[in-house]
């Protein structure tokens, strides 16, 4: 069997965006999180975050800093008995034109490969445009997260409100 895999973005998607989150503190799961987390890894999925955190490259706090959010993060989605496969992100600046900045799908495609991940059989759910930029580079379908009323895409993606939402349109699907 193939592995499947969810990609998810982390500031947006998984918790509260306070812009630049830097401390353990400022972690607070968005609601449905925790359940929706759950249901994915119910039907079979590997969970894994991508993130750009462009805070470190722009000199407002450390890659250290981020590991202990990220960490922070993982302990609490253990706490509810889900495990993450991976946390990739980009630590530079968006001027610094790398591969693995969002929308560059570099982050996604060494998650591919690292966990040898069927990128036609996963999703990547995020918040912004360039989620859906670097999931279509990446050969995986796109999850835009909107709560605006959003009824129009030149391409073809899957828009919800909520992650919770998600897992009940791909509870639908044949997978």
């Amino acid at each position: 069997m193939t592995k499947r895999a969810v990609f998810l973005d982390r500031d947006g998607t998984l918790i509260v965006d306070h812009g630049y989150i830097h401390k353990p503190s400022q972690v607070e799961l968005l609601p449905g999180v925790i359940e929706a987390l759950i249901k994915l890894k119910t039907f079979g999925f590997e969970l894994i975050i991508i993130s750009n955190q462009s805070g470190i490259g722009r000199g407002f706090f450390t890659k250290k800093e981020v590991d202990h959010v990220n960490q922070h993060l993982y302990n609490l989605l253990i706490s509810h008995k889900i495990k993450l496969t991976g946390i990739y992100y980009c630590p530079h600046h968006p001027d610094d034109k790398c591969t693995c900045r969002k929308p560059e799908p570099g982050l996604l495609l060494q998650a591919l490969s690292e966990h040898k991940i069927d990128a036609k059989k996963s999703y990547f759910v995020g918040d912004k445009l360039t989620d859906v930029q670097a999931a279509i580079a990446a050969g995986v379908q796109p999850v835009l997260l909107s709560r605006d009323n959003v009824s129009t895409h030149t391409i073809p993606i899957i828009i919800v409100d909520s992650l919770l939402k998600f897992t009940k349109v791909i509870k639908q699907e044949d997978f």
